[in-house]
């Protein structure tokens, strides 16, 4: 500890010399200052280089020079205050960060007490009130997504034109930073898309500052075809910064968003973006409708994406170059992830008194069934291209050797009847198939099978 009570650190030492040179003293003032003209008496006089004898001149455009130049340098040692004050305070979030994980709680404190202090000083240092000679003006920078390097399970989907699988805290997306950017104060806005069963806590940072900190909120009215902008907050990029990272911290669903891009701009490009999306709404054409149930589409040599994580009622098919998400007429089926909610609607549904996050190992299950049996031969999709209600998933009838992949569920317990609203594709009508289902789901009851085995004994 150094005798003014704040822990001794190399970090200190190297910049609290520089810096109370340049934040704890007052920044030269063209008003403040004397200037030559009031320390010298009336009339100006130059040493004659050869003696003694001086001679008097006109000394005013000698004053204006040396007034101008003042004014030039009072601007630059502000400018070099806030910059340094600014990274002063980066490198004192890193060593109270690095004292909290080694818990030693009071010297963290102490320099959180210091980070204070030099923000408030920051505070109340005199702003530049135009941009020096030579300052770049800071641009407006888009973050494609497909540019993004991803890891934690995020991943760019080509289909969506934006990066999906947020489905775990760590998940993140990072880009370069241009090394010519401009640093300074940039707003930071997010391009997303979110159903009603997505949402939680994201941080955007670049490497060497503090992070600004978002959250996605949806309700029963979000859909996953909406395109939303949000303004996370401001973020500092200093000349130093290379990258800039965009990562999951929690959440509140399966799911936290599409991440369709960021937009890193001056301030008022947030205001800019919600003026040109009140008049695209405005503009903006309504909502297609939903095929009529009369134009089936019949997919043929369809592909099971397995990298892309599914459940047995839902999960995503490649047909023609093109990346189908599909949902299963007639069946509710468990989700493999334990925090997924809908477990818990499924168990009402079914009548099951059990865990809802026991559920998720017959999700397992059922997932590893679909795999197989669509990975064991050919298969059709039969879709009317009708939508789910919540997401961009499309209803459909998956037929192999004459039954569907949710007759096939149901008889084994890894899904429940669910009421269908297309018929067949052979014409059976969806009351009659629902018949079926449940004579099937009956059946597996009793010889507590899946789903069924978790029936927890009646008292």
């Amino acid at each position: 500890m150094t005798g003014d009570g704040y822990p001794t650190n190399p970090m200190r030492n190297l910049l609290l010399p520089a810096l109370a040179a340049c934040l704890l003293y007052p920044a030269p003032s063209s008003q403040a200052q004397e200037t030559p003209a009031d320390r010298e008496p009336a009339g100006d006089t130059t040493v004659d280089p050869g003696g003694d004898a001086t001679t008097t001149l006109s000394g005013e455009p000698l004053d204006q020079e040396l007034q101008a130049l003042e004014e030039a340098y009072a601007e630059e040692v502000i400018k070099v205050r806030r910059e340094l004050g600014e990274k002063y305070l980066v490198a004192l979030k890193r060593l109270q960060d690095e004292l909290t994980v080694r818990r030693q709680i009071e010297q963290a404190l102490l320099v959180k007490m210091e980070r204070e202090r030099v923000a408030d000083l920051l505070e109340t240092a005199p702003a530049i009130e135009a941009p020096t000679a030579g300052a770049q003006p800071l641009v407006t920078v888009r973050l494609s997504p497909s540019r993004a390097r991803c890891s934690g399970g995020a991943e760019y989907d080509e289909s969506r034109k934006g990066i999906r699988n947020w489905t775990a805290a760590g998940a993140a997306a990072l880009w370069d930073l241009d090394a010519e950017m401009p640093p300074g104060s940039y707003e930071v806005i997010a391009h997303y898309s979110a159903g009603r069963d997505a949402g939680g806590g994201f941080e955007v940072v670049d490497q060497v500052g503090d992070p600004v900190r978002g959250r996605v909120s949806t309700d029963r009215s979000s859909d996953w075809d909406d395109k939303k902008d949000m303004l996370v907050g401001q973020l500092v990029i200093s000349a130093d910064s290379q990258t800039l990272s965009v990562t999951c911290t929690s959440l509140r669903q399966p799911y936290l968003w599409v991440l369709r891009g960021i937009t890193l701009g001056p301030e008022g490009t947030w205001r800019e973006i919600e003026e040109k999306g009140a008049q695209e709404d405005g503009d903006k054409p309504k909502k297609p409708a939903r095929r009529p149930l009369g134009e089936l589409r019949v997919l043929e040599g369809a592909r099971l994406l397995i990298s892309d994580p599914g459940s047995g009622d839902s999960f995503f098919v490649r047909h023609d170059g093109e990346t189908i998400h599909i949902r299963l007429y007639g069946v509710d089926a468990p989700h493999p992830s334990r925090q997924n909610p809908m477990n818990r609607t499924l168990l009402g549904k079914s009548g099951i008194e059990a865990d809802a996050k026991d559920l998720h190992a017959i999700g397992k299950k059922g997932w590893s069934f679909v795999r197989t049996y669509l990975r064991s031969g050919p298969f059709r999709i039969y879709t009317y291209m009708e939508e789910s209600r919540t997401d961009d998933r499309y209803y459909a009838y998956v037929v192999k050797g004459g039954s569907t992949l949710g007759e096939a569920l149901v008889t084994r317990g890894l899904a429940i009847p669910a009421p269908p609203s297309a018929p067949l594709p052979d014409g059976t009508k969806p009351a009659d198939y629902s018949k079926k289902l449940n004579a099937a789901a009956e059946a597996a009851r009793s010889e507590k099978l899946g789903i069924w085995k978790l029936q927890k004994p009646s008292k």
